[in-house]
């Protein structure tokens, strides 16, 4: 029985619960060349760091890289201490220090009691709240990200931010009524940005959230439409998918289908795909891999199994074939 979703999940999951079914009841491999782990440590690591050292009234480099170590040292952690002599490294105790500083700065921010990683459990939803800063009617919620916060060059704020922070908003007010709520996310590079939070749109997020739940716990899903299920690397093992039109395969980012063959020619992975998408169906696909830290990954895919490839690029065409490559920011998913 489904009761909560986490905050960072909610806008994922009011867009399509079937996905959540699929995590639940199938596990997944991903191939990719992209450091998930490490992103998420640093992302991890950062918090850490930020959590220990708000407090202070001030920090320098040291103290900071102090913190960093023990996170590496006490943590299983991707990370180790040579983190440090990188240039990643050295970004991260500069970004930290930059990130401190503009907390610090908050108008009047010695009158707030601060928490730091405060917990608030809901009614339907779950939430850890970075910083979050309280006095008397007044309250300001904070949260660091190590990732991308904007979506287009028209600083459109990413749509999963400001669901999240929806979701805050909500806990902070049923927790203690509050007149005034501010919201900002800061960015690993010290990007302060006010999120605008709306009261009736908190309430229709809520109402949406207790509805979609308990449809789901009906089997009940919402199912993504053609530009969600164009994202999904879970889209070859789910039955509802949608398929986007494109008007030219250029346009193309994922593919689902099955592999027929597989060639290594030493330099080069050469996987033939019989695709599942109308645009590509009865057309022989090959889809070329010449990134070297995918090859030993490679060797775990199966003639005949299904899977999905994410973030693909059309190379060029032929009166027989249709081919395609992936990048180092693509990905294999394929059912375990």
């Amino acid at each position: 029985m489904l009761n909560q979703i986490y905050a960072t999940q909610v806008n994922a999951f009011l867009r399509c619960s079937k996905r959540k079914n699929l995590e639940e009841k199938n596990s997944f491999n991903r191939i990719s060349l992209i450091e998930t782990n490490k992103s998420a440590d640093i992302g991890s690591m950062y918090h850490y760091v930020l959590e220990n050292v708000i407090d202070n009234s001030e920090v320098n480099n040291d103290l900071i890289r102090k913190f960093i170590i023990k996170f590496i040292t006490t943590n299983d952690t991707s990370l180790d201490t040579s983190f440090l002599n990188t240039i990643e490294g050295r970004n991260a105790v500069f970004n930290i220090k930059n990130i401190f500083s503009i907390v610090k700065d908050i108008d009047q921010i010695e009158t707030y009691e601060l928490e730091t990683e405060k917990l608030i459990i809901g009614k339907n939803i779950i939430g850890k709240i970075d910083l979050l800063l309280t006095k008397e009617q007044s309250a300001i919620i904070i949260d660091y990200k190590t990732g991308s916060i904007l979506i287009n060059d028209d600083k459109t704020i990413n749509s999963n931010i400001t669901s999240q922070f929806f979701a805050y908003h909500s806990l902070v007010t049923d927790e203690a009524n509050h007149n005034q709520i501010d919201c900002y996310v800061i960015s690993k590079n010290g990007e302060k940005v006010f999120i605008p939070v709306d009261s009736k749109e908190v309430k229709k997020l809520n109402e949406d959230l207790f509805e979609a739940i308990q449809k789901y716990n009906q089997k009940n899903y919402i199912f993504g439409d053609a530009d969600t299920c164009s994202n999904c690397d879970l889209a070859s093992f789910c039955d509802n998918f949608t398929e986007k039109t494109f008007e030219n395969y250029s346009d193309i980012r994922l593919i689902r289908g099955l592999i027929t063959k597989k060639i290594d020619e030493s330099n080069c992975w050469i996987l033939e795909v019989e695709s599942k998408d109308e645009a590509l169906f009865g057309k022989k696909i090959t889809i070329y891999v010449n990134n070297k830290n995918f090859f030993e990954q490679l060797k775990k895919l199966n003639i005949n199994e299904v899977v999905t490839f994410k973030n693909i690029r059309f190379f060029n065409e032929t009166d027989d074939k249709i081919s395609f490559k992936l990048g180092d920011f693509g990905k294999i998913t394929i059912k375990t």
